[in-house]
């Protein structure tokens, strides 16, 4: 629950936008993305691996209950290993997180959720996972 509980947190203090880099995506993604504030711009970056990937239709209810979180998928084109959390990118408040777990799997072992105080090292990383296709949930 706690785990839980810190995904949300930083969720809701985005003002512009969230991007999230994480391979494995499930409801549980998504729960937690519920508590962004209404207007951020919602971007996922994965390439949706893991024995349950999300399903277009679990994200169509989501968008149906919370239709002002329209969420962008990217894929992650097998880039990237690590899971990440950005609020604000490219803004004054930008934070940057490492999480040592996919948000799925939030809670069933304990993990560290730490943030970058340089966020400037990882900028053309990012800006490079944006320029990659749209994901096309099945």
């Amino acid at each position: 629950f706690t785990a839980d509980l810190a995904f949300q947190s930083i969720y809701s203090k985005a003002k512009k936008n969230i991007i999230v880099i994480d391979n494995y995506l499930s409801l549980k993604t998504l729960n937690h993305l519920a508590c962004a504030k209404p207007g951020v711009e919602i971007i996922i970056i994965s390439d949706n691996k893991g024995y349950k990937p999300l399903k277009k239709a679990e994200y169509n209810d989501f968008h149906s209950q919370f239709p002002d979180r329209k969420i962008k998928f990217i894929k992650a084109r097998n880039r990237t290993h690590d899971r990440h959390i950005i609020i604000d990118f490219g803004t004054k408040s930008e934070k940057m997180f490492l999480c040592g777990t996919s948000s799925k799997d939030a809670g069933k072992k304990i993990t560290m959720i730490l943030q970058f105080n340089n966020t400037a090292l990882y900028t053309v990383f990012i800006e490079e996972l944006l320029a990659n296709p749209s994901l096309e949930l099945k």
